[in-house]
This record gives C-alpha cells, structure tokens and sequence, in this order.
C-alpha cells in the first residue's frame, strides 16, 4: 500500500485505491454509525447521509472520468485515512458502502483483500 506522509496529506482527504486504481477523495472520512430505527424508518444520523450521498457524487464523478465499467469481480481494496474519529473497520465500511452506492463496485463480497491506514 502507497504510504503517505501525514505532513503531506490534507487533512480532508482521503485515498480509497481500488484494482490499482486510485482514488485521491476531497472529503474527510467518517466512521459508519450504528443504524437508527424508528416507525418511520432507518436511518443513520448524525449527518452521515448527507456526507455519504456527497461522497457518493464524487466518487461516481471521478470513476466516470476515467471511462471504465463496474467492477464484478474480485478486487483488493487499499484506505489511508486522515482522522482519529471512530474505527477504522468503520471506516472501511463507509468507504465499500459508498463504492457501491456510486454503482462502481456491485457487492462487496468480491474484496479479496483490504489495506487500511490511519494517517495522522
């Protein structure tokens, strides 16, 4: 996995690699919360969905400028992220559900392996 110095690295921003492919994210990563269920629904809260439906616009965008289809195939997942806040297998969970959201990555049972880290 890549290593970045924590001097070098913008403290909002976050890079997801995915096959190879890297994705340098302009937006500070956040743990996924625990779910919320109500009668009216579930939701995640703390503003989670708001931060996760801007992730997923970016992320879609950038995979769109580089012109390749879904993946649908097993595939190696690489994070380094910029934050103490929350765990890092949330981290990794937020980042995997926001890939599939975007439509690029069609489940994430294909990750063969994952590289998380945490710059700080």
């Amino acid at each position: 996995m890549p290593r970045r110095d924590s001097k070098t690295m913008s403290r909002s921003q976050t890079t997801v690699i995915v096959n190879g492919i890297i994705f340098n994210m302009p937006i500070r990563s956040r743990p996924m919360p625990r779910p919320r269920v109500t009668r009216k629904g579930t939701y995640y809260g703390n503003g989670y969905d708001a931060w996760r439906e801007k992730a997923v616009l970016l992320v879609r965008s950038a995979w769109l400028n580089q012109g390749k289809p879904p993946i649908n195939e097993p595939y190696d997942v690489a994070i380094l992220i910029d934050t103490r806040m929350g765990d890092l297998d949330n981290h990794i969970k937020s980042w995997l559900d926001i890939f599939q959201c975007a439509g690029i990555l069609k489940d994430d049972r294909y990750v063969m392996k994952i590289c998380a880290e945490r710059i700080l």
